[in-house]
């Protein structure tokens, strides 16, 4: 079933914007957009696990929501984060000069990546398919690496750190965003599925269903809180106890990572990762773990990388499965439910659910259309 509840709400919030003065909308989104990204980069700071270093940068995919849910006209508020964060928040010992510099190549490669997706890949931005998903992730992850690049060159050039220390800067920055980006991206794109009226400046080759936001209930929110404890349990115990010489505990968070993409897909993968991401910043910034800071970026991207694409490949093959399933049980021409439903509807669903893989159902989609004609000389119509 859709979740009507929230088409009403996002039907309302339509109504109440389109009610604003032309530019009020756009203002608006700008500065949720800047006091957002002010305050993940904050949090970042904050939940620094070694001096100078943050585990990863969530406000650079701010960034990337901005552009792909809302339209490249946005490009040029990329440079007010950073600028804001750095004069007014957090004043930084960097000159003026290079902190331009800095807003300029932020803005320049993540308008650049923006308009690959949106106009060259031509990509969902509400990440709907495995394909959308896959060219979100290698775009960003290069992209990120340039930017990267450039920053680091430019702070170098400035006199923060000597050039000797370039190399360890790069990676360092480099995993910050990259990470960032993968953890935090995705959900809020999702979450845009909620307002399917935000996306008008993209031409979509297909229809995206709402995501349902509402809460579970009964034995479905105890599967949520017992996914949710034992993600939380796993991943804490595997950063807490202090690895062996031949023995790295790390790896078991991918155990329940795994469960919860497999069992679910894409949208719960996406939580499942920003989600472990959190308890192992938490987890390491309040000491009950060391960890190489470097080590730790490079863990938790790859864990990110890999939840994030796994969900993505679950899905797809869900979404395959289903129109399989539909497209046995319903003509092509009318869409209404054809005679081999009502008559052969239990067998179809066994093979199905037992088979479990789309390639499988095959034959049961073939054996509807043979059977049709022969049903066809018994009943007319739709039912």
């Amino acid at each position: 079933m859709k979740p009507r509840h929230n088409k009403l709400h996002s039907k309302v919030l339509f109504r109440w914007l389109r009610r604003l003065a032309p530019n009020v909308p756009s203002l608006l989104l700008v500065t949720i957009y800047v006091l957002g990204g002010v305050a993940l980069e904050e949090i970042a700071i904050v939940l620094e696990t070694a001096e100078k270093i943050t585990t990863w940068d969530p406000s650079s995919s701010l960034h990337l929501v901005l552009l792909l849910g809302f339209g490249l006209r946005y490009t040029p508020a990329l440079v007010l984060v950073p600028l804001l964060d750095n004069l007014v928040v957090r004043p930084s010992s960097i000159g003026l000069f290079y902190l331009l510099l800095c807003c300029l190549w932020i803005t320049l490669g993540y308008g650049a990546a923006s308009a690959l997706l949106l106009h060259k890949l031509h990509i969902d931005p509400r990440l709907h398919r495995f394909r959308d998903v896959f060219w979100f992730a290698i775009v960003t992850f290069v992209v990120s690496f340039f930017v990267s690049v450039s920053i680091v060159t430019t702070l170098a050039a400035a006199g923060l750190f000597s050039w000797s220390e370039w190399g360890s800067h790069l990676l360092h920055d480099w995993a910050g965003e990259a990470t960032g980006i993968i953890i935090s991206a995705p959900p809020l794109l999702i979450l845009l599925r909620a307002a399917p009226w935000i996306g008008s400046h993209v031409a979509l080759d297909r229809l995206t269903l709402p995501i349902n936001l509402s809460c579970p209930k009964g034995q479905k929110a105890l599967k949520w809180g017992a996914e949710v404890f034992a993600l939380v349990f796993i991943t804490w115990l595997s950063y807490s106890i202090p690895s062996g010489k031949h023995l790295n505990y790390t790896y078991f968070v991918f155990l329940p990572l795994i469960w919860i993409a497999v069992q679910h897909g894409f949208e719960r993968a996406a939580l499942a990762v920003l989600l472990i991401n959190i308890s192992v910043v938490s987890v390491v910034h309040i000491k009950l773990g060391d960890a190489d800071p470097l080590a730790l970026q490079f863990g938790l991207m790859t864990v990110s990388y890999t939840g994030l694409l796994l969900g993505a490949v679950v899905s797809e093959r869900q979404q395959v499965q289903e129109q399989l399933l539909y497209d046995a049980y319903h003509d092509n021409l009318t869409a209404c439910r054809n005679s081999f439903s009502n008559c052969d509807s239990r067998m179809t669903s066994s093979c199905i659910a037992l088979s479990n893989t789309a390639y499988l159902a095959l034959p049961c989609v073939l054996a509807r259309y043979m059977a049709i004609p022969a049903l066809r000389k018994r009943s007319s119509g739709c039912s």
